[in-house]
């Protein structure tokens, strides 16, 4: 009988919080299912997912952005992957930067997954990082990137020849088992319109999303669609670029139009991709920050809604441009106009396109990811 594989993965936390989290969710539940034994190191202030009862989760780790110029940080999680990975067959950081520590004393064989800022930052940061994380690169059994245009911008920054392209898996949302996703709801939002044009944006408010682009494309639809109202929701953290985008909504009058409203809870996240017509979320590239997929984009899709992102990022591996969504050229608010307005004057169309959007989300499931991978695994262990 075949042993059965322990991997041992480094990650910040398992919770649909954000991107590094709902795929490290979505993965690690995968792998389980297939039988595989699994430990997960996780930052020390993270919370321990429900549902994972056997498996080992140790929040040991400190912040993954620490720098080299914090070496108690840096060794203190290099010790911890050194001393918990043992009896582990290979690792796999899920999360770019704890990958520095494989620079200079992981035994086993390992896998980088690069999702996209993060895991080209330290190529062009100081000449140490710059080394050690190149280093951990070279030294990997593969380099996974989540979009080729991850793997491009990678490329760019140092010649690798371990790069592979896996694109992000999907798990619809636990709210919308058994039933059509695609069903409006009323939502219990005070502030969402129960008639009028919905756009959606979900994830971090950061400027490398575009939201500011997407606001800016409003005031062109408002001229058409007095009504129009676009959420943004996500971690709002960056309160600079949160002020920025509230002076510009004021600026251009569409306090009326906009609506911010930080994270908020699954049940109404659920009844705002409901209610949406659109999913607006036109990425910006910004020197070494950019998006790498947008998971989102699958996420609204599974709801029956076409998707509106940029060109030049990952987003292109998510849209199929008229197929599942539609692609604008970066940093362009007239062109991400125009898209709402094709969209929105046609609902027909759109329609079709959100129900092929479904397909194709629901198609993309973590069963497929995790195939993949596990066949990176048994190539890295020499079977």
């Amino acid at each position: 009988m075949a042993r059965t594989l322990r991997v041992c993965v480094v990650t910040w936390q398992l919770q649909p919080d954000s991107g590094w989290g709902r795929y490290s969710l979505g993965l690690v539940r995968g792998l389980r299912e297939r039988g595989v034994s699994v430990r997960v190191l996780t930052e020390r202030r993270s919370r321990p997912p429900s549902g994972f009862e056997g498996t080992p989760i140790v929040p040991c780790l400190t912040t993954p952005l620490a720098p080299l110029d914090r070496p108690l940080a840096f060794g203190w999680n290099l010790a911890q992957v050194v001393g918990r990975a043992r009896g582990s067959d290979l690792v796999h950081f899920f999360v770019e930067p704890y990958a520095l520590a494989a620079s200079l004393a992981i035994p086993w064989p390992y896998l980088v997954t690069v999702h996209g800022t993060y895991g080209v930052a330290p190529l062009r940061g100081n000449r140490v990082t710059r080394t050690l994380f190149a280093r951990a690169l070279r030294r990997a059994s593969s380099v996974v990137c989540v979009s080729r245009f991850t793997r491009a911008r990678v490329a760019e920054a140092v010649p690798l020849e371990n790069l592979q392209v896996v694109n992000n898996g999907f798990e619809p949302p636990a709210a919308g088992i058994g039933c059509s996703l695609a069903t409006p709801l009323p939502s219990q939002h005070s502030g969402v319109p129960t008639d009028g044009p919905v756009l959606l944006g979900v994830g971090a408010l950061k400027p490398r999303k575009g939201y500011h682009v997407a606001v800016e494309a409003l005031e062109k639809v408002r001229v058409r669609y007095s009504n129009v109202h676009y959420f943004v929701v996500g971690d709002d953290q960056d309160r600079r670029y949160v002020e920025e985008l509230r002076g510009l909504t004021a600026r251009l009058g569409l306090e009326g139009n906009v609506t911010i409203t930080g994270q908020i809870g699954d049940a109404e996240l659920d009844r705002l991709y409901r209610r949406c017509d659109v999913f607006v979320l036109p990425p910006v590239n910004s020197g070494s920050a950019f998006e790498g997929f947008g998971l989102t984009y699958l996420e609204a899709n599974a709801y029956g809604k076409p998707v509106v992102g940029s060109r030049d990022c990952g987003a292109e591996d998510a849209i199929e441009d008229g197929v599942n969504g539609l692609l604008a050229p970066q940093n362009d608010p007239a062109a991400v106009a125009q898209r709402i307005l094709r969209l929105l004057d046609d609902p027909e169309a759109a329609k079709e396109m959100g129900e092929r959007g479904r397909t194709l989300a629901l198609a993309r499931d973590w069963s497929r990811v995790v195939d993949e991978y596990l066949t990176l695994y048994e190539q890295a262990l020499g079977r």
